[in-house]
C-alpha cells in the first residue's frame, strides 16, 4: 500500500518551494526593475531564500529515514480510547499490525471490532494471522502490562511502534491546587505518567529485539499542557511535565537501539477515557483560555501523529498556537530536522513577546480580587 501524499510531502519540501519563490522573485524583481516591487522584495531577500533551501536540503539529507508501516506491529496502550481506536484505523489500512492494550475488555473487544472494519478487503484476504488482538491489563500495573505486551508479541512479533495513547486523566471536577485532593494528584500521575512508564518498559524489551533490522518509534501522547500551566489543572499539567521530562530522556537513551521518540501535544481535545463521558480537558474559566489554541479531534491527533511517528519527528504541535507555544519550550528538547531547529533560533524572540503579551492580558485577570475559578 503506498504511503500517503502527506507523509512526502511535509514541511520541510513545502518550506524549499517557498524559498525557491522568494528567490525568483527577488531575482525578476532585480531584472525587470519594478520599483514597487523591489521594495516589497528588496535583493538581499535572494540571499535569505538561497540559505534557506541549501539548510532545507541539508536538514533533508541528516533527517532520520522514514519508516512504512506496512508489516508493523503496532502496539497501542489505551486503545479504548478514542484517540487509540483511531490510531488502529489509520494504522491497519497502511498495512499495520495491531495490538490494543487496555483496561476494560468489552471496550477492547468494540475498539478490535472498528479496526477490523477499517481493514481494506484485499488485505483481508492476503493477511493469514489475525491484524488485530487485544491484551487486557490495568495499565498502571506494570507486571499485568509486561505480561499483556509479551501475550501480543507472540501473535504479532516483536514491537516496532508503541503508542502511549492513555495520558489523559485529569482532576474532575477541575480544581486548584489548594483545594485538589492529594489523593486526586495520585490518581492522575498513576493513569498518565506511571501508566506510560509501565507500557514503555514492557514493550522496550520486545522492541529492542528489532535492532539491526528497522528503526523501531514510541509515541507519547500528551497535552498542550506539558508546554505550559493551565489555571485549574494542578494535577493535569503535573504529570504532562512529568512525560515530557521521560520523552526527552528516552531519546537520549534509545538513540543507540535506533529507536526514536515521539511526543505529541495536542490542545483541547474530545476524548472517550475507556467509556467515561470525558468531554473536554478544560472547563469552567480556563475553557476561554485554551479555546485560543483550538480543538483537535480524534482522527486529526491520530493522522498527526502517525505522520510524526513515520517521518522520526520528536515534538509534535498543532495550529499556530502550538507552534508558537513548541518553539518558546523547546529549550534543551531534541529536533533532528536543521531547517526545523534554525525556524526556532529564528522565532524564538518574536514568540516569546507575543507569549509576553498573551500572559500580561491573563494575569490582569487572574488578579482581580472578584476572579472565581468556576465549574460547570
Amino acid at each position: 500500500m503506498c504511503s500517503p501524499l502527506s507523509d512526502w510531502i511535509d514541511g520541510n519540501v513545502v518550506a524549499s518551494i517557498l524559498s525557491s519563490c522568494l528567490f525568483f522573485l527577488c531575482v525578476f524583481a532585480g531584472k525587470v526593475g519594478l520599483q514597487s516591487l523591489q521594495i516589497i522584495l528588496p535583493p538581499w531577500l535572494a540571499y535569505v531564500a538561497v540559505v534557506l533551501c541549501v539548510l532545507n536540503v541539508i536538514s533533508w539529507l541528516q533527517s532520520p529515514p522514514a519508516i512504512r508501516l506496512r508489516g508493523k506491529h503496532i502496539l497501542i496502550a489505551g486503545g479504548s480510547t478514542d484517540v487509540g481506536r483511531a490510531l488502529g484505523c489509520l494504522a491497519v489500512k497502511e498495512g499495520g499490525r495491531i495490538s490494543l492494550l487496555g483496561s476494560d475488555e468489552a471496550l477492547l473487544e468494540e475498539s478490535a471490532e472498528l479496526v477490523e472494519a477499517a481493514i481494506p478487503l484485499q488485505k483481508c484476504l492476503q493477511e493469514l494471522c489475525k491484524p488485530v488482538v487485544t491484551a487486557k491489563a490495568r495499565l498502571d500495573d506494570a507486571l499485568e502490562v509486561a505480561e499483556a505486551i509479551a501475550s501480543t508479541t507472540k501473535v504479532l512479533g516483536p514491537v516496532d511502534i508503541l503508542v502511549c495513547a492513555s495520558a489523559n486523566e485529569t482532576s474532575s471536577p477541575c480544581k486548584e491546587v489548594e483545594t485538589t485532593p492529594l489523593d486526586d494528584f495520585e490518581r492522575v500521575m498513576r493513569a498518565n505518567w506511571l501508566a506510560t512508564i509501565a507500557a514503555i518498559q514492557g514493550a522496550l524489551e520486545h522492541m529492542k529485539d528489532r535492532f539491526g533490522e528497522a528503526p523501531t518509534r514510541i509515541a507519547i501522547i500528551s497535552s498542550l499542557a506539558s508546554q505550559g500551566g493551565q489555571y485549574g489543572h494542578g494535577a493535569f499539567a503535573s504529570s504532562q511535565f512529568a512525560l515530557r521530562g521521560l520523552a526527552e530522556v528516552l531519546q537520549q537513551e534509545l538513540a543507540a537501539y535506533n529507536i526514536r521518540v515521539t511526543f505529541v501535544c495536542p490542545p483541547t481535545k474530545q476524548v472517550m477515557m475507556d467509556g467515561k463521558g470525558y468531554q473536554s480537558s478544560v472547563v469552567g474559566s480556563t475553557q476561554a483560555v485554551a479555546q485560543s489554541a483550538g480543538n483537535e479531534s480524534p482522527d486529526s491527533i491520530a493522522a498527526a501523529t502517525l505522520r510524526a511517528v513515520k517521518q522520526g519527528r520528536f515534538l509534535v504541535n498543532f495550529g499556530v498556537t502550538g507552534w508558537i507555544v513548541g518553539t518558546l519550550t523547546s529549550g534543551m528538547a531534541p529536533q533532528p530536522f536543521l531547517f526545523q531547529g534554525a525556524l526556532e533560533v529564528l522565532f524564538a524572540g518574536v514568540c516569546r513577546s507575543f507569549m509576553l503579551l498573551a500572559h500580561a492580558s491573563f494575569f490582569r485577570r487572574v488578579s482581580k480580587p472578584e476572579w472565581k475559578f468556576k465549574t460547570p
